[in-house]
């Protein structure tokens, strides 16, 4: 059977559309749990109006000293700055916070997380939390240009996903599938998107 599909998030959506779903967005945010009943009826509202569902996610950051950065979210200020720096084995860094690449693991955790709570929600299959732990192997050659073919991204990505639930194995097995079919993150690393990132003089 088809797995319960959630909205696409991209962008090009206009104020009134992003008003639209800011107001689904607080309400789902103003209640403790998420329902069946309210995850489908934001199903419902991007189904009749898809171009709701297109959102601009936005992260903006700057360099202090050394390696380290400070972060920030323009859509959500509320949520602060955040300090990006690499470990002291790397020259300039302060260890101030986590490093881009920790980021990106915890980024794929969450959102794993987040998927596998809501969908479970759709699909009437009881779970209580979701637990992700997520490594990744990266040779830092191919970052400093040292080795001839050495990729600088990860090389592999692994981790493990805990389910706090009493749902059957083939409950659980259909869940996966759901959650592999629609994670937005899980999509974004295993078909990336090239990004088109310019450069100008200040």
């Amino acid at each position: 059977t088809d797995s319960p599909a959630f909205p696409s998030r991209e962008l090009g959506a206009t104020s009134n559309q992003r008003e639209s779903s800011k107001r689904s967005a607080h309400f789902l945010a103003a209640m403790e749990e998420p329902t069946k009943e309210a995850i489908a009826d934001v199903q419902a509202a991007f189904a009749a109006e898809p171009a709701a569902a297109m959102m601009t996610y936005k992260a903006k950051s700057a360099l202090v000293d050394g390696l380290s950065t400070t972060l920030s979210y323009p859509n959500t200020p509320e949520h602060g700055e955040m300090a990006v720096d690499e470990p002291p084995v790397m020259p300039g860094g302060k260890d101030k916070g986590p490093n881009p690449m920790d980021l990106c693991l915890a980024a794929l955790g969450t959102c794993q997380e987040i998927s596998y709570k809501a969908f479970a929600t759709v699909m009437g299959i009881e779970v209580k939390s979701v637990a992700a732990v997520i490594e990744g192997e990266l040779d830092l050659r191919g970052f400093l240009g040292v080795g001839e073919g050495v990729r600088p991204g990860f090389q592999a990505i692994r981790g493990t996903v805990t389910l706090y639930s009493s749902a059957s194995e083939e409950q659980l097995k259909t869940l996966k599938g759901a959650v592999d079919a629609h994670c937005p993150m899980c999509a974004t690393v295993c078909q990336p998107v090239c990004p088109d990132l310019k450069v100008v003089k200040a």
